[in-house]
């Protein structure tokens, strides 16, 4: 059985962390070799080698917008049996003057193995939309 004494906070700690980093796709590492991301356009199998390029363009594209990166708000867990954990986080972005966001996003993770990996990453809104909204962007 999983240690569930703050593991899951301490791996969302982790994860914030590395996306902070100067490379945020260190973060990757932190997924199954493949893994689920779904989000309100739908869900698609995607490769860990193929997800660090992806966090560096949009840590790039955030950073433009004047962020340092997501702060974890919250996570709450909900262990599905011995090995599985449905985590559900809140990330607070903000972006100097011009305001700052919350997004919530659900992740299924492997806490069994050697090191505890991510097996779907569910965003719970679109992030362009929610930064129009804010105003953000135009």
């Amino acid at each position: 059985m999983a240690d569930r004494g703050g593991a899951v906070r301490e791996f969302f700690s982790e994860f914030q962390r590395r996306g902070r980093q100067a490379d945020p796709g260190a973060s990757a590492e932190l997924f199954a070799e493949t893994f689920l991301a779904a989000g309100p356009d739908g869900a698609r199998a995607v490769g860990r080698g193929e997800f660090g390029p992806v966090l560096r363009k949009r840590r790039e594209w955030l950073a433009g917008l004047g962020s340092d990166g997501a702060e974890l708000v919250s996570v709450e867990e909900t262990w599905l049996d011995e090995r599985y954990v449905l985590a559900a986080t809140r990330w607070r972005m903000r972006f100097g003057a011009k305001g700052e966001i919350e997004v919530v996003s659900s992740y299924l993770v492997d806490m069994g193995g050697a090191s505890p990996a991510i097996l779907v990453y569910l965003a719970h809104q679109d992030l362009m939309a929610a930064l129009r909204e804010a105003g953000i962007v135009g």
